[in-house]
Parts: structure tokens; C-alpha cells; sequence
């Protein structure tokens, strides 16, 4: 399965990663990836960007640089009861990439039921294209009603390369996810979280995890360009 885009990546705008935009680009066009979605964390996150002047200048930036696509996004932040975000309204309607995730020093890790009810929140939110690393078990939810939360709701699920290496039993809970996410026709991407430029589409652990399951690949958004395009166009992205 050969991957073309890495739609979850950081620089050292977000306090916590270490490599410019233009390191990244690079990156990823060594990889021969065609999109490359920038996503910082927002402003809640130690060391993270205003959330209005940095993300809604993005806009400045080029859309294509050393053949890849360029997508402007944001990592927002899960910090409530009804999938309540860090960013307003008014800088998401801005972005073309939103991932919502949990971060334990943004928001302390509540009780499975609180989850289940935020990230069911979440699919509603008309903003947020990607649930970002929910494969993280400090994070524990009911994953069959979250799902089925996010396949009504056409959300897509990140399968993120950066949990399977760096967060600790991470590995069975995506299994499981995924694993639920074919059953029930949820639409799942691979990402890298890349905190550093040699990271940028780093994706073979996921692509290992989805084989040895046998995920289906017409659910993998990023595994076909014309899939992947699509998907931008129906948002309403024409490059």
C-alpha cells in the first residue's frame, strides 16, 4: 500500500517539535508524498502559536512548494463536555485540514463515559475532518457507539504512526479500533504526528497494522490520489 499524503505534522511553531516548514516540505517531497498537511497544535498546548495570527496566515504560505501540495490545518485541542475545542469557530472556518485530539497537558484524562461523550460531540462538529490518535488508552472510550458516532457523521479516523511508536500499549487499542472502524465502514487515515522532519511520512507502522488485519484499502483515504482529492473537493479544495 504506498501512501501519498501525511495530513498530521508539526513545527517548531507548536512549541513541542523541531523542524521549520520548509525542512518538512522537504521531507516529504525525499518521500515522494504529493500533500502535506502543516497541523500545530493551537494556542492551549505548552509553547503553541496564537491561535488567530498564526493559523489564519497560513494563507500566506504557497500552495505548492518542491511538488507537494501543501494543506493549511490545525491540531485542536478536545477541552470539554460536547467535544467543546480550543479554537473558535472563526479560525477552523479558516483552515483546510482539522484534526481534534486529547492531549494529557492540555486536558486530565476524565472517565471513559466523559470521552465517549466528547468524541460523540465532536462528530458533529461540521469543522473537524480527523479524530487524531484515539488509540491512546490514557484516553479510554465505548468505541462502538464513538464510531458509529463518526461513520454517520463521515468523520475520518487517524491510525497515527507516532502512538504505535511512542505511546506506551497504544498497539491492541488501535488494533481494536481499526479493526471496528472496518466493520462498521469508518473511513481511516495514516499519519505520521511527525515532531521532526526525518518523521515526515514515516508511515510503515500503520500500513503494517492495516495489512495484518486485512483493513480494507478503499477505506484508506490516502492511499489512492484520486480518493484523497475527492475527499478535498467534497470540502470544497480545488487545487
Amino acid at each position: 500500500m504506498k501512501l501519498i499524503a501525511d495530513t498530521h505534522t508539526h513545527t517548531f511553531r507548536s512549541g513541542d517539535a523541531y523542524s521549520t516548514l520548509q525542512e518538512n516540505i522537504a521531507a516529504a517531497a525525499k518521500r515522494q508524498l504529493s500533500y502535506l498537511a502543516v497541523t500545530d497544535h493551537s494556542c492551549l498546548k505548552p509553547g503553541g502559536p496564537d491561535n488567530w495570527v498564526h493559523f489564519t496566515n497560513q494563507r500566506l504560505l504557497p500552495r505548492f512548494s518542491e511538488g507537494v501540495c501543501l494543506l493549511y490545518g490545525i491540531e485542536a485541542d478536545v477541552i470539554g463536555p460536547g467535544g467543546k475545542l480550543s479554537v473558535p469557530d472563526r479560525v477552523l472556518d479558516t483552515q483546510d485540514w482539522v484534526i481534534a485530539s486529547m492531549h494529557a497537558d492540555v486536558m486530565s484524562p476524565r472517565t471513559s463515559e466523559d470521552h465517549t461523550q466528547m468524541w460523540i460531540g465532536i462528530a458533529e462538529n461540521k469543522y473537524v475532518d480527523v479524530i487524531g490518535h484515539i488509540g491512546d488508552p490514557i484516553f479510554s472510550f465505548e468505541h462502538r457507539p464513538v464510531l458509529q458516532a463518526f461513520a454517520d457523521a463521515k468523520k475520518v479516523v487517524e491510525v497515527n504512526t507516532g502512538s504505535l511508536l511512542t505511546r506506551p500499549n497504544a498497539y491492541p487499542v488501535c488494533r481494536q479500533i481499526v479493526t471496528l472502524c472496518a466493520e462498521l465502514g469508518v473511513r481511516i487515515i495514516v499519519n505520521s504526528d511527525a515532531h521532526f522532519s526525518n518523521r515526515i511520512g514515516d508511515l510503515a507502522s500503520g500500513v503494517s497494522l492495516l495489512q495484518e488485519i486485512g483493513f480494507p484499502e478503499e477505506l484508506v483515504i490516502n492511499a489512492d490520489e484520486h480518493r484523497f482529492r475527492k475527499y478535498l473537493e467534497h470540502k470544497g479544495i480545488r487545487l
